[in-house]
């Protein structure tokens, strides 16, 4: 089961959100106070009255009124602006679930009623905190659906799990209190024979899932911080407890001094709360995991990690946060991303609404770009754009409409930097270096940061040489004349045969035993001779047998444009 569609109305600062669409990995973006928590909350408060529905708490019970009114208050969640104008007026919350055929099966068994895959519940609440949730289905059936609310927000509560991490506030000084008062009242069972061995006999079933949740959270949390070499999760001995299978529990985070997790800054505790959610979530059939503004607190290389770690949970979870950092902007699929703004809350159609909320800015030549390809130099960019547009139709027209586009590093030494920059400017990205030292060495500093993956990265690797550059598989016979003409040397089959020198060594030795100046000055201007030449002859200008990485790049680029929504 999953979370597919939600609409809002007068929930806060939210005038009205309809129809949002929910997907995997969904992005809230907008400006500070325009509604992006409280679009966020208002899904954890249609999830949590379900939920509340599924147990069937009565409203009659004292208890239970603080319950639905920590969930939904009409004073603190109505929007004040119409509160003196509609006194009577609701919150209105609609979901909609899409089932599996098991499920489907599973409903009408259990209900009685048949769904033609997906499940839309409506739920209204108000003043007296009494949530109204029925099913909107047309015909006869959708009254007698109503009737059994209850059951179905079972039905769905068993099937679906809902987890908010808000961002990290302080602890809630009066609870604190009440809390030490109950203790004190109840440490008179200490003394206790029998409670002293259920403690014990509690602690001896408890102990070994703590340990392995433990290591678990470890794994996940040294991600993060390689400081942290050791993760340990203890039940409460020093604190009476009130419940015996929902035991609080001590976690202590070893970064070189053993501290509570309680104490740590809010960072850590938001990054502890992830991977518990991460270690979790394989084990949970259906999960939606609210996040508000995860990379609050956090050092960029963890927030780069954490950006790993949200696309692998959204891999087993769905995932919704609330984010003002563009690492976190789904670029190849932007109907994820909702963006909030005046009260208001839409799927974004283009790259450059998302840029503008933001307040990002990319060059001209790249506002439009959805994937832009990173190359050393501007002979490489200007090689490629040529090669591309005569051998694929599909990427000639995506250079044309400005979708894609070719950046260069002006050297392979700037590809970290130049990987962060466009980053930020919203644009994915895929990598073409000569596979040389220079080239392979930037690669791994990158991926390092977490700039790019391997997956993201070519080399210009040709056929039986150790080092090659993007030279290497061009015709000399489309420049011959060129470098005779302008440089005085001359090429032929003796010279430019294959061997392991890459192209640029073998153009210095030649230079060298011809008696020619050579720096690199002369190497730019010979660069952009072979480029000229190639152009004129594009059709014939690569030998393919050469370098088969330009039809594998060639293949990947375009599998990637076309998976961009």
């Amino acid at each position: 089961m999953q979370l597919v569609e939600f609409t809002v109305k007068d929930y806060r600062s939210i005038g009205s959100a309809e129809r949002l669409p929910i997907s995997q990995y969904t992005v809230l973006i907008g400006p500070n106070n325009e509604g992006k928590s409280n679009l966020l909350n208002a899904i954890s408060a249609a999830m949590s009255l379900i939920e509340a529905n599924a147990r069937r708490y009565p409203i009659d019970s004292v208890i239970n009124r603080h319950r639905f009114r920590d969930i939904y208050d009409w004073d603190r969640d109505f929007p004040i602006s119409k509160q003196l104008t509609k006194p009577k007026g609701r919150s209105t919350f609609r979901l909609a679930f899409q089932l599996t055929p098991s499920e489907i099966d599973d409903f009408k068994q259990s209900i009685g009623s048949s769904l033609n895959g997906t499940l839309p519940i409506e739920i209204k609440i108000g003043r007296d905190h009494e949530p109204d949730i029925k099913v909107i289905k047309r015909g006869r059936g959708g009254p007698a659906l109503t009737k059994k609310s209850s059951e179905i927000a079972e039905f769905i509560g068993k099937r679906i799990e809902f987890n908010y991490i808000p961002a990290i506030r302080a602890s809630d000084a009066t609870e604190e209190v009440v809390s030490r008062m109950v203790s004190r009242r109840l440490r008179s069972l200490e003394s206790n024979s029998q409670y002293r061995q259920a403690r014990q006999k509690l602690r001896e079933l408890q102990e070994p899932l703590l340990e392995q949740l433990s290591a678990e959270l470890l794994v996940t949390l040294s991600q993060f911080l390689p400081d942290v070499s050791g993760v340990q999760i203890t039940a409460h001995t020093h604190k009476t407890r009130l419940g015996v299978h929902r035991t609080p529990c001590d976690i202590v985070i070893d970064d070189g001094t053993p501290t509570l997790l309680e104490r740590k800054g809010d960072g850590i505790k938001s990054l502890a709360a992830i991977s518990l959610l991460y270690r979790s979530a394989a084990d949970e059939s259906a999960t939606v995991v609210a996040l508000e503004e995860p990379e609050s607190h956090l050092h960029p290389k963890a927030i780069h990690r954490l950006r790993e770690v949200l696309a692998e949970l959204s891999q087993k979870s769905q995932v919704v946060i609330t984010t003002h950092n563009p690492l976190f902007v789904d670029r190849l699929h932007l109907g994820s991303n909702i963006l909030v703004s005046d009260s208001l809350a839409e799927p974004a159609k283009e790259l450059s609404q998302i840029r503008d909320l933001l307040g990002v800015r990319a060059s001209d030549n790249l506002r439009h770009a959805r994937l832009i390809l990173v190359v050393e130099g501007e002979t490489d960019r200007d090689l490629l754009q040529a090669v591309f547009s005569d051998r694929s139709a599909a990427l000639r027209q995506f250079l044309n409409d400005g979708q894609f586009a070719i950046d260069h590093l002006g050297g392979g030494s700037n590809l970290s930097y130049k990987l962060s920059e466009l980053q930020n400017s919203l644009c994915t990205t895929h990598v073409l270096m000569d596979a040389d030292e220079t080239g392979r060495s930037a690669i791994d500093k990158a991926i390092d940061a977490k700039l790019t993956t391997d997956a993201d990265c070519n080399l210009t690797k040709c056929k039986g040489m150790k080092d090659a550059e993007l030279e290497d598989p061009v015709d000399w016979s489309v420049y011959a004349a060129a470098l005779s003409g302008d440089f005085g040397v001359t090429l032929n089959k003796k010279n430019m045969r294959p061997n392991k020198r890459k192209w640029s060594v073998k153009m210095r030795d030649l230079f060298d035993e011809q008696g020619k100046h050579w720096n690199n000055s002369v190497l730019a201007r010979l660069k952009r001779a072979v480029v000229n030449g190639a152009v004129s002859s594009i059709d014939s200008a690569i030998v393919d047998s050469r370098a088969p990485f330009v039809n594998i790049l060639i293949a990947s680029l375009e599998t990637k444009l076309e998976s961009i929504d």
